[in-house]
Order: structure tokens, then C-alpha cells, then sequence
């Protein structure tokens, strides 16, 4: 398999890439579609943009484009959410997703990206989804501009699924059992149950709540996804996974 640094490709390499064509059945939408509209759309809402990765794979079938953007989750004057230390306070990230083969659908998904240990978490629950079929290219349009316009309500979405994650305790018995089923899902290969059970015992970093809860083993999962380097697509489906299984315990 592939590893991402392998797959990480400029900017130019995006726009430049060929497009096939399109059939009766299948819309083909060209990965540097999604790189100019939704740089158009940053600009029009003025999001600032901190850092931004683009990445390729299967002779440039598939495509994954990450935007770390120059805005944090708990700001000030946003409805509940409080401010944190900026170490603890994630940065908005969203991912774009699209084939050319019928094996993904195009998506958009908001992240974070966590400044203290550069770990990253992608949620399932706020995205857009859409596959290769019939009036694709309008629904994108709208699915783009909704997602990055509602940036600040997603922010909001996450603090408040960490906030249950953080009232939610676990005993060791729990974890083990966790650990166990989220190889089951594929949030973890088999082999990395004992690297996540470490990293739940003695935490890499000192978050802002280190308590026995399904907040610090959600850490401890994202912290081995990081040095786990699998292709840039993969890691989100995981993370997909991880919340899905961390969500029924809370």
C-alpha cells in the first residue's frame, strides 16, 4: 500500500490533472473543480486559510484536499462554546473528497486539527455526501457553499460531542472492550489495540482533561491514527468509524 507522503501532490498537480470522460450512468467531476470553488467561496466569506494539502492516488483517480483554516474551534462571543488555551483549541478543518473510478463519492467533511499534538479527528456527522449521478454538478455547488458557510454551527456540533465525550467515564473493563470492537469496525488494524491501550495508560500529551473518560481514550485512538500512515483517504473513514462507536457509550 501506498503511504501519504507518497501521494501528496502540489496545488498546480491538482489543476493540471486529466479528467475522464463522462458517461450516461456516471458524471465525472474533475478534482480541480472542487480546488477552484471552494477557494472562490473562502474568498467571498472571507475564511482565512492557515495551511492547505492536496493528494492523489491510483494514477490520479482519487482525490482528497485538506484546508486547515486560520480559525479556531472555541472562539469568543460563540453562543457556549468557551475559550480555551490555543494548545488545547483546535483548528477548522474540512476535507474534499472525489474519484474518477465509482469508488468514492464526492464529500466535503469538517476536522480539526489540534495544535499541541497535530492530531486530526473528521466527523461524520457534518458533511455533505453525493455520488456520481444525475444533476451532481448543482447539488455540489450548493453542498460546497453549505458546508464551509456553516463552518462556525459545525464548531459549535463538536464542542458539544467533546463535551459529552468528557461526561462519559470509562473503566478499564469498558476501554478493553472498546478496543476490541473498534478493531471489529476497522477503526484500528488488530495490531495497533495494544499501541491505543498504551497511549490511554500514559497519554503522549497533558490535555485539558485527562480524566478517565471517552474524551481521553478519543484522544489516544486519534493520537495513534496520526502515526499510523495510511493513504489520505483512509484516515478519515476511520476516524468515521471511531466516532460512530465512541458516540454509542455516550
Amino acid at each position: 500500500m501506498l503511504r501519504t507522503k507518497n501521494w501528496e501532490v502540489s496545488r498546480d498537480d491538482v489543476l493540471e490533472s486529466l479528467t475522464p470522460e463522462s458517461t450516461e450512468t456516471h458524471k465525472i467531476i474533475s478534482h480541480s473543480y472542487f480546488v477552484e470553488e471552494s477557494e472562490k467561496i473562502m474568498e467571498e466569506e472571507k475564511l482565512l486559510l492557515k495551511e492547505s494539502k492536496y493528494y492523489m492516488s491510483a494514477n490520479c483517480m482519487k482525490y482528497f484536499g485538506k484546508y486547515i483554516f486560520d480559525k479556531k474551534v472555541y472562539e469568543e462571543n460563540k453562543g457556549t462554546i468557551e475559550r480555551k488555551r490555543d494548545d488545547h483549541n483546535p483548528n477548522v478543518t474540512l476535507g474534499f473528497v472525489n474519484s474518477h473510478d465509482k469508488s468514492l463519492a464526492s464529500c466535503v467533511f469538517f476536522g480539526t486539527l489540534m495544535p499541541l499534538c497535530s492530531n486530526e479527528g473528521w466527523h461524520s456527522r457534518m458533511w455533505f455526501k453525493r455520488k456520481h449521478t444525475g444533476n451532481i454538478m448543482n447539488d455540489l455547488d450548493v453542498g460546497i457553499r453549505s458546508c464551509l458557510i456553516n463552518i462556525d454551527k459545525f464548531s459549535e456540533g463538536y464542542a458539544s460531542v467533546m463535551e459529552g465525550y468528557k461526561n462519559s467515564y470509562l473503566d478499564d473493563s469498558d476501554v478493553r472492550s472498546l478496543l476490541v470492537e473498534s478493531a471489529r469496525k476497522k477503526v484500528i488494524p488488530s495490531s495497533k489495540i495494544l499501541s491505543v491501550y498504551k497511549e490511554w495508560i500514559n497519554p503522549s500529551y497533558n490535555y485539558d482533561d485527562n480524566n478517565d473518560n471517552v474524551y481521553k481514550l478519543y484522544n489516544a485512538f486519534t493520537t495513534i491514527l496520526r502515526d499510523y500512515k495510511e493513504h489520505a483517504v483512509t484516515n478519515p473513514k476511520r476516524n468515521f468509524a471511531l466516532l460512530e462507536l465512541l458516540n454509542e457509550v455516550t
